[in-house]
């Protein structure tokens, strides 16, 4: 059923409803119109639109999911673009992806604005790289855990641009046509700064954009790129963020204004009422259940999956790497380290590992790298414990395990926890008393079910990759209903890169070779079978 039509009323454009809308409904399509041009006339009761923003108008109405009729004397360029805007499909994505990461791609390249929302895990970060145009210069503002992986993914799935990552303030600019520029949060110019325009059609992505959900600078500066990208280059602004709603109600709606989406409420107030909000009389809000109609509202501007909803489509086990930035100070060691134990990384083989380990400044090395790493793997576990997933953190070295382990509702498993207490702290987490363990992968990597995560992060590996493997599968066992996620955290060093990528070889190698042992076993015992079956026949006859 149609919702607005589209005329024209001397020799001006305009929009009025054919149907009954509904209170909420008719202030979020008044409002739409109102907040980008439109103008209303209390003598013919129509709002008209300026012709030179009638496509941007049509298609937030269209987000914000009202169908639209088009009268004859609406111009065809208006109508063919505006009905082109609306059907955008996503027919040069990568066949690799899923079907609901096709699904997001065509959600993101419908929309100049959107969220999505997607639970942790799923792939947020490839959808919106495929859904970037090729060649559109693309502005990312991530937290510093996150800044690596969107290079690395572009890369790993073959994508075209120049890859840029920015570091210390200062170091702000634009992305250039087939540019990807990434940037921290911590580092943006302030609201207000002057800065040059961006080029026409750029895009800007917000990773974890839950992190404009309080009153700060950073949200302040988030909203004012955001601001120029969509009203001034003409481009397009996604918000994407496996928490939408981190805290409580008002959180949503300021990550909502940051980019543009708020209107989808009818404004503050619509959306007070509809989180059934009230404030007492020293000025506390209070807030109750939302009404039902909030989630078709949100699904207007924000699209939303969990990894329930996408099982079918997810592999059994998948790897994750996030890459961690060192300090310069860190570099510096570890060069001396790698001198004084006369290692060249470049040299360093699978068959050498072994020997490696016998270096004690190769062994300092690592201990380095692991502890290096630490504040980055409290920020990822920290983004767990928002989306409410429990996780488990393993690592090589204690140092990681017992800060980590540390927290409130984490227990830890080192090989100083005996036995009994390594049994009871399983079943505590199992049974949901604990958010999280931190575990040394040779204590914690045997004999325990760990099954209600699903998501495990490796600090750093063992040299071993059979114990690595046993770790993983902790939470891999019978009772696992979910798809699993195995993070691992790499720096920024050749020596960390090169042992991770030697070791992931090697574990490679290992299951390789054990898949090949049970499909010949498979076939041994099919041969009986038959010879068995065979022999029953003919002692038959």
């Amino acid at each position: 059923m149609t919702d607005l039509a589209i005329t024209v009323h001397g020799k001006r454009l305009c929009v009025e409803p054919i149907r009954h809308l509904g209170e909420a409904r008719f202030i979020l399509h008044r409002n739409i119109l109102k907040n980008h041009g439109g103008q209303f006339d209390s003598d013919t009761w129509k709002t008209f639109i300026p012709s030179t923003v009638a496509l941007d108008i049509v298609e937030r109405l269209r987000g914000a999911s009202f169908s639209i009729a088009y009268g004859g004397d609406v111009p065809d360029y208006l109508r063919d673009q505006a009905a082109a805007l609306t059907t955008a499909q996503a027919t040069d994505v990568d066949p690799r992806l899923r079907g609901y990461q096709r699904e997001g791609v065509a959600y993101l390249r419908a929309r100049q604005r959107a969220m999505l929302a997607d639970e942790m895990g799923i792939g947020k970060t490839l959808q919106a790289l495929s859904a970037a145009p090729h060649g559109a210069p693309l502005l990312v503002i991530a937290p510093a855990l996150a800044k690596g992986v969107w290079v690395q993914q572009a890369r790993e799935w073959g994508l075209e641009r120049r890859c840029y990552i920015l570091s210390g303030r200062g170091s702000f600019r634009w992305p250039r046509p087939g540019e990807l520029v990434v940037i921290n949060y911590d580092i943006l110019p302030p609201a207000g700064a002057t800065l040059p325009p961006p080029l026409p059609g750029t895009i800007i992505v917000a990773d974890e954009a839950h992190y404009c959900k309080g009153k700060t600078g950073r949200q302040a500066a988030t909203a004012a790129l955001v601001k120029v990208v969509t009203k001034v280059a003409g481009g397009r602004a996604w918000a994407l963020t496996g928490t939408p709603l981190a805290n409580w109600p008002p959180d949503l709606y300021r990550v909502l204004a940051t980019f543009g989406l708020a209107d989808v409420f009818g404004g503050w107030p619509n959306f007070v009422r509809l989180f059934a909000g009230t404030k007492d009389r020293w000025g506390k809000w209070s807030w109750g259940k939302p009404h039902a109609s909030v989630p078709q509202i949100l699904s207007r501007v924000m699209l939303r999956r969990t990894r329930a909803q996408v099982l079918p489509q997810l592999p059994k086990k998948s790897y994750s790497t996030i890459s961690v930035p060192l300090a310069q100070s860190d570099h510096a060691a570890l060069t001396r380290m790698l001198q004084a134990a006369g290692v060249r990384v470049s040299e360093i083989t699978a068959d050498s590992l072994s020997r490696l380990l016998r270096s004690s400044h190769v062994m300092a090395a690592r201990k380095l790298l692991a502890a290096a790493k630490i504040k980055h793997a409290v920020s990822w576990v920290e983004e767990c414990e928002e989306s409410n997933e429990p996780v488990i953190v393993f690592s090589a070295h204690r140092g990681p395990v017992l800060e980590i382990g540390a927290r409130d509702g984490w227990r830890i498993i080192t090989g100083d926890v005996t036995p009994d207490e390594r049994t009871g702290i399983a079943a505590d987490f199992q049974a949901g008393r604990l958010k999280g363990i931190a575990a040394t992968i040779d204590a914690g990597g045997v004999a325990i079910t760990l099954t209600r995560a699903c998501m495990a992060l490796f600090v750093d590996l063992e040299w071993t990759p059979a114990a690595n493997s046993q770790a993983e599968d902790r939470i891999l066992r019978l009772g696992q209903e979910r798809p699993v996620t195995i993070y691992r955290a790499v720096a920024e060093h050749e020596l960390d890169e090169k042992v991770a990528a030697l070791l992931q070889g090697k574990q490679e190698t290992l299951q390789a070779s054990i898949e090949a042992i049970t499909s010949t076993s498979d076939a041994v015992l099919a041969q009986r079978l038959n010879a068995l079956a065979d022999a029953i026949e003919l002692e038959s006859l």
